[in-house]
């Protein structure tokens, strides 16, 4: 009977400490969470990135050959000295968000659904330039918030030109070089910024310099130069921002302006995903299709797979 008693007590422990276990591990895998552990969150796919970079912009080299490198050094940087700060300049339809949503989708299991994803547009969210002071406090709030619930946020901001002037110069020391500001480390996060300032500029530059040389051969850094010196200067969230001055951001990307070709192989990607019965046909118009539109996700299995497959 004593064998029993103790028999008794100890799967009593057991059956508590499982519970325990449960309660504490199942809503980490059924509810998206914070933690790196649990797969919500990939830090290390940066061949992933690279890999769907590759698959589904065309024509964007200055901003494949170097974002995934960008975003995965500060990823797997357990210790940044700051905030990622990107900003992404050219026309209308030459991809901005479309890559934007493709780093969200490679770090986040979630994507763009994922809780740690805050996406604001000007004109939804900062649409009256009277109400600047109301929305300093409240895109600070919104951050401070963010990044305490997790230090693994992504931040996009769209329509930058339209943002009324100062708002962003409200976040200037959470993107500095700081530990911590008012007791929050802001080092782990992302900050995108998407606009169409220094889009006529990019244009003027790229057309002068294809008259003299290939579009692989334009480089980034003399394409950054003409957008620190025009963001700086134009209307919008950018006028004469501390974020410019101060040279908070990261990285200027520019994206330059699509070709044909381009556009017609973002076509065949889009109609590939649609359905291995529809082809492009000569009739179809491109125009109706300036990016592609469906970022699919892909993990370092799929770059395995893709370089163990003969060609």
């Amino acid at each position: 009977m004593a064998f029993v008693g103790k028999l008794m007590c100890f799967l009593s422990i057991c059956a508590v400490f499982i519970v325990a276990h449960m309660v504490y591990f199942f809503p980490k895998w059924t509810r998206e969470c914070c933690e790196v552990d649990f797969g919500w969150i990939h830090l290390t796919n940066t061949s992933g990135l690279q890999e769907a970079l590759r698959m589904q912009v065309f024509g964007q080299h200055l901003v494949t050959d170097h974002v995934a490198g960008a975003v995965g050094a500060h990823l797997t940087n357990k210790d940044p000295n700051k905030p990622l700060v990107l900003s992404f300049h050219g026309s209308t339809g030459t991809g901005k968000n479309f890559i934007a949503r493709i780093i969200a989708e490679t770090i986040y299991k979630e994507g763009m659904n994922s809780r740690f994803v805050h996406h604001f547009s000007a004109n939804k969210h900062f649409p009256h330039k009277r109400k600047l002071e109301q929305y300093q406090d409240q895109l600070r709030n919104e951050v401070e918030s963010a990044v305490k619930s997790c230090s693994r946020s992504l931040f996009i901001f769209d329509e930058v030109e339209d943002m009324p002037e100062g708002l962003l110069d409200s976040i200037r020391t959470i993107l500095d070089y700081n530990i911590h500001v008012d007791g929050v480390d802001y080092r782990k996060t992302i900050f995108i910024f998407l606009s169409n300032i220094a889009a006529r500029e990019i244009i003027a530059k790229t057309a002068n310099l294809l008259a003299s040389r290939s579009r692989r051969e334009i480089t980034l850094k003399e394409m950054e130069q003409v957008i620190e010196v025009t963001a700086n200067k134009a209307s919008g969230g950018f006028h004469q921002s501390r974020l410019i001055i101060n040279n908070v951001v990261s990285h200027y990307f520019p994206f330059l302006p699509l070709e044909k070709s381009h556009l017609r192989k973002c076509v065949q990607v889009e109609l590939q995903k649609r359905g291995p019965w529809l082809h492009l046909r000569e009739e179809l118009s491109i125009r109706s299709y300036p990016t592609c539109s469906s970022p699919r996700r892909f993990t370092l299995e799929d770059v395995q797979t893709e370089n163990n497959t003969p060609k």
